[in-house]
């Protein structure tokens, strides 16, 4: 992921619509790097395994964060499409419950307007269950990882799906086509859910 910044910013046809962020999330959320600009020298600092996966927590956290982030982009007078959260599950959920109410929250796009798309993909112990309703929320798709598929060769085949979408996604928007109809499927994954 430190290497995220370098890959995107090689795209400089794209790289004024985008705004990247990045959180860790286990037993509690952590801040990695803030929503902002992406310049080839952004320090995305490592990430490290920790105990514990409360879904519940990262999503509840999203909803607050991307309205406030929003907010704050408008004030600067930027056109915003709709956000885009790349969710990656390694484990299974803590809260067997509270994350389905707190999805809800998040993606329910009746009751927030802010409701991101969200592309979750599972590795290792996560449950392809977690990620199919996930994936079965509008805007959203989900793939897990094929079997035996080592963690170390899911990360890198997740790394590179986030980078080629990211830079599709802002190609999108720079054309006025924000939607994640035009997403490529990660290698070494299958998709789970329905297209909705």
């Amino acid at each position: 992921i430190q290497a995220l910044p370098a890959g995107l910013a090689g795209h400089p046809e794209v790289i004024s619509a985008i705004r990247l962020g990045v959180l860790g999330y286990a037993g509690d959320v952590k801040v990695r790097m803030p929503l902002n600009t992406v310049a080839a020298d952004s320090f995305v600092p490592e990430l490290a395994a920790r105990d514990g996966a409360n879904l519940a927590a990262v999503l509840d956290d999203l909803r607050e964060r991307i309205s406030d982030d929003i907010g704050r982009l408008k004030d600067r007078g930027l056109t915003v499409g709709r956000p885009t959260v790349y969710l990656l599950s390694a484990a299974a959920s803590r809260d067997e419950t509270a994350w389905d109410a707190a999805l809800r929250r998040l993606a329910e796009r009746a009751a927030f307007p802010y409701a991101p798309n969200i592309l979750a993909l599972g590795i290792g112990a996560a449950p392809a269950e977690v990620i199919v309703r996930i994936a079965e929320r509008p805007g959203s798709r989900g793939w897990v990882a094929l079997p035996g598929l080592a963690l170390s060769d899911a990360a890198e085949s997740y790394m590179a799906f986030v980078r080629k979408s990211i830079i599709s996604l802002g190609r999108a928007h720079v054309t006025g086509r924000n939607d994640t109809d035009i997403m490529e499927q990660p290698e070494r994954f299958r998709p789970v859910g329905d297209r909705t």
